[in-house]
């Protein structure tokens, strides 16, 4: 086993516009479809999903998609759901984060879909988190910091 290693360079964590365009989704009632990312061969992409204030009522969920390409050109992308990955939030779930995790996708781009009715649910945030076999990651421009370290040992932080 790995121990007191730092595999911070194995794992890219990047903020992902929630509905395309920005980056947290004030109170409403209509989907919103996140902007897709290329997790490629990764072994796994988590999702983590940060709420707001949920109306008492709201029915909301999310669900992951994956696709061959990201639809920026033509053909527009074939988004498919991903089988098992919905997840119904509560109107109580005021504040909290949902994640979901997809291990080895079948096809390099996912995104999120969040289904919001009858009640309005707030979109704090959305990230992804992608493991893998490639290294090392290139952290994005407006990442502070991400580290994962396996059995650490005690000592100097």
């Amino acid at each position: 086993m790995l121990r007191g290693h730092n595999l911070t360079s194995a794992v890219l964590v990047k903020r992902l516009k929630v509905d395309g365009t920005n980056y947290t989704a004030a109170a409403g009632q209509t989907a919103l479809t996140s902007e897709s990312h290329n997790v490629g061969c990764r072994s796994s992409a988590r999702f983590l999903l940060s709420l707001g204030a949920i109306t008492s009522g709201a029915v909301t969920s999310i669900k992951a998609q994956q696709a061959e390409d990201d639809g920026a050109g033509s053909p527009q992308a074939s988004w498919a759901d991903i089988e098992g990955s919905s997840i119904t939030i509560a109107d109580t779930d005021d504040s909290k984060t949902v994640s979901l995790e997809i291990v080895h996708p079948a096809k390099p781009h996912l995104r999120v879909v969040t289904s919001r009715a009858t009640q309005d649910s707030v979109i704090d945030a959305l990230h992804i988190e992608v493991a893998g076999d490639a290294v090392p990651v290139t952290q994005p421009s407006n990442s502070v910091g991400n580290e994962i370290h396996v059995c650490p040992d005690e000592g100097t932080a």
